[in-house]
């Protein structure tokens, strides 16, 4: 569709994404309902109840690896052997889901407008607690019986991509990633940090391209993942008053984090500290915002990950010996507690292309909505040229109306994706924002998950 706006002296055509292009499969709210009604029913036998008829089954997929081609209905790279994207949805306690939980309507966001990517479920498997009447009497080993658990429990776009082989589940060594423990991934941006995920979590088929979603990711409608495919790290932009920031400001936090971490001049490196500084102060110029490791749903590109840490890698959790690790770098991460500002600091020092603000807080929001990252990190002046900015990432700018506290009817534009605080962190307020009627139309999942 294409609207003309007057803007700046002349008529531009401005192209506006269709409710078609936004969501252009059936969204099966009728058994999604049910699922969801029957989840919040608190009926402790709902759960076998509905599932009774599944469980019959003695037959189902193996999910130890991605199986066969996919079928011709899915698109792969590289001459057909590689997915396109990997998305790995991480929840310790997957296993123990009950169908109409709101991780599974979040997987089932990724499964409906992601349909051509891989899924990996990274889990555990030390707490789980077998349910299913058919795995005891088949006797089947603890994995088995969580790959059967999953493959009754999913709703029905995450079924058929496993029954097309895009799905596999994984089981994370915590130890190996200074985890809380087995069945709390809390921590999970030390994994993050670490090598070794990066090298040893993911497979030949795997995408360099990786999305991962925890609990509060939600995608709310189709994007064209190409537009940010050469991005090193995407997630949504941190507010200009967020509390990591202090009294300073974001870009000047950035500077002085690099250079708290600077720990050999001797040694050699193209990222001298004024070279450093330089791009850190450039990417603030570009208008690119800080992004947190701790957020719901993120973007990385493997290989520009994996050379941040190898550039400035953390002193305890990067997967590297801690004996003589300064020796050898001349950038060494030495903030323990809080790391949520590492690949942000780290990759714009490398003056690694990372995204703007608006185009960040498209791709998805947490604090700031995409009106509220162009009043923070700047962006296009006329509306005409963020509405062409907006229909790039498949958004419609302003395309919402929301309530505010005092009533008052404000615009918001619906991002690719939604970072949900856990739902006990949701304010009414905030519940009747991103359950209002127009966004709850660009993004069908939310109202799953809130």
């Amino acid at each position: 569709m294409i609207i003309s706006l007057e803007a700046h002296g002349h008529a531009a055509d401005v192209p506006l994404p269709t409710m078609q292009d936004l969501i252009p499969v059936p969204i099966n709210h009728f058994d999604y309902k049910y699922s969801y009604d029957l989840f919040h029913s608190h009926d402790k036998n709902a759960d076998g109840e509905s599932m009774q008829e599944q469980w019959e089954t003695s037959h189902f997929p193996l999910m130890n690896d991605y199986a066969g081609d996919f079928g011709p209905d899915v698109h792969l790279a590289n001459s057909g052997k590689q997915c396109p994207v990997t998305v790995v949805f991480l929840d310790e306690n997957f296993a123990n889901l009950k169908s109409g939980d709101p991780s599974l309507f979040e997987l089932e966001s990724i499964a409906t407008f992601l349909p051509d990517a891989c899924i990996t479920i990274q889990t555990s498997r030390c707490s789980f607690q077998n349910a299913l009447p058919v795995a005891e009497a088949m006797n089947l080993p603890v994995e088995q019986s969580i790959y059967l658990r999953i493959f009754t429990m999913v709703e029905e776009q995450t079924h058929d991509m496993i029954e097309r082989g895009q799905v596999r589940v994984t089981f994370l060594n915590h130890e190996k990633y200074n985890l809380k423990a087995c069945d709390d991934f809390q921590n999970f941006s030390r994994a993050l940090m670490n090598v070794n995920y990066w090298r040893d979590e993911f497979n030949d088929r795997d995408s360099n391209n990786v999305i991962i979603v925890r609990r509060g990711g939600v995608i709310c409608h189709h994007f064209d993942f190409e537009k940010y495919r050469d991005f090193a790290f995407v997630a949504a932009p941190l507010a200009n008053h967020d509390k990591i920031f202090g009294e300073s400001d974001y870009c000047n936090t950035l500077k002085t984090l690099w250079k708290a971490n600077l720990v050999n001049a001797s040694v050699p490196s193209p990222l001298e500290e004024k070279n450093a500084m330089a791009n850190i102060l450039q990417s603030c110029l570009e208008g690119v915002g800080p992004m947190s490791l701790h957020g719901s749903l993120s973007l990385f590109h493997r290989g520009k990950i994996l050379e941040a840490i190898e550039t400035c890698p953390h002193e305890q959790y990067s997967g590297f010996e801690m004996d003589g690790l300064s020796k050898h770098r001349s950038c060494v991460w030495r903030q323990q507690e809080d790391t949520s500002l590492y690949f942000s600091t780290v990759l714009a020092a490398m003056g690694t292309r990372l995204p703007t603000g608006i185009v960040a807080s498209l791709f998805s929001t947490r604090d700031v909505w995409p009106e509220q990252a162009l009043d923070v990190y700047g962006g296009p002046f006329f509306n005409y040229k963020r509405q062409v900015l907006a229909s790039k990432y498949n958004c419609i700018y302003r395309g919402a109306g929301v309530k505010t506290t005092s009533g008052k009817e404000v615009k918001r534009t619906v991002p690719i994706s939604l970072d949900v605080p856990l739902t006990a962190m949701v304010d009414e307020f905030q519940k009747r924002e991103l359950l209002s009627h127009d966004v709850v139309e660009q993004c069908p999942f939310i109202k799953y998950v809130l």
